[in-house]
């Protein structure tokens, strides 16, 4: 039996008891190429009709069917990578709601340690996309009790440019204030701080860039 699917049968001009092949032929590929990424035609449970998973071919511009009172979601490749994009109506306006980095996978959305802190002390963080390809990286770096600390935090990734804002928030197990602060204007790797002499367990901070 062909594997191809027939778009002209029955022809009319073919009795159905010799069509019926290509009927049942049709029918099976039917199912075929819907179960790739939905529960089968053929399957009889609740779930029949249903996605599996959503794949989608990357386009080379906008999708050629934009339409008005409509939301449109394609993937396109950007850096080499296949990324999720948004348009709303027929606007043409296009928002990126991913941004993915392959090579730095085991850092996303994570805590875990990375770089080369001082001795004794910890530096942890991870990374995550925001819409418009945007890049957060977060982490603390610190130890107990440390006086009067000054220090670089690494990036867990690099950002393309340095970051637009890098926020610092010091944690404390000692009562009193203290006063911190970003010493340096971040790069695309790492920041500088310096807190004043005084009882500091560390810092927790993000920053945001591309």
């Amino acid at each position: 039996m062909s594997s191809l699917y027939k778009p002209n049968i029955p022809t009319g001009t073919i009795e159905l008891d010799e069509d019926y092949i290509n009927l049942q032929n049709n029918f099976q590929q039917l199912d075929t190429t819907y179960k790739v990424n939905h529960v089968a035609l053929t399957d009889n449970s609740t779930s029949n009709g249903a996605h599996t998973y959503v794949e989608m071919r990357n386009q080379g511009g906008l999708p050629p069917a934009l339409k008005a009172q409509e939301g449109t979601i394609y993937t396109k490749i950007v850096n080499a990578v296949s990324e999720m994009f948004y348009t709303p109506d027929n606007s043409t306006n296009e928002y990126q709601l991913t941004r993915t980095i392959s090579a730095q996978i085991a850092k996303f959305a994570t805590g875990l340690a990375y770089g080369t802190p001082p001795a004794t002390f910890t530096q942890t963080g991870g990374w995550v996309f925001l819409p418009g390809g945007l890049l957060m990286q977060y982490g603390f770096y610190g130890k107990v009790g440390a006086l009067g600390t000054g220090g670089t935090i690494q990036f867990p990734i690099p950002f393309t440019n340095p970051p637009f804002s890098v926020v610092a928030t010091l944690k404390r197990t000692s009562s009193g204030n203290q006063a911190y602060s970003i010493s340096s204007t971040p790069t695309q790797t790492q920041f500088q701080f310096l807190t004043e002499t005084g009882a500091s367990d560390g810092i927790y901070w993000h920053a945001i860039g591309v």
